[in-house]
């Protein structure tokens, strides 16, 4: 049986990979998402895909606003 913890090693790479955002898996929604921490003050940013591929092409998009 898999479990979110299975893709924690994955999400962790996501997130040292683009430092600021925090990844993680959810088996229910069968999704990728990733949240930019900000503590600024500035409105929460999050992110969802399919894959972890899609997930940090999201996230490159993102970062070239």
């Amino acid at each position: 049986m898999t479990t979110e913890l299975d893709y924690l090693p994955e999400a962790e790479r996501i997130a040292a990979e683009y430092p600021g955002w925090r990844a993680w898996a959810s088996l229910r929604a069968r999704q990728w998402h990733a949240r930019l921490n900000d503590d600024k003050g500035n409105p929460i940013v999050l992110l969802h895909d399919d894959s972890p591929a899609g997930l940090r092409e999201q996230i490159s998009r993102f970062g070239r606003r």
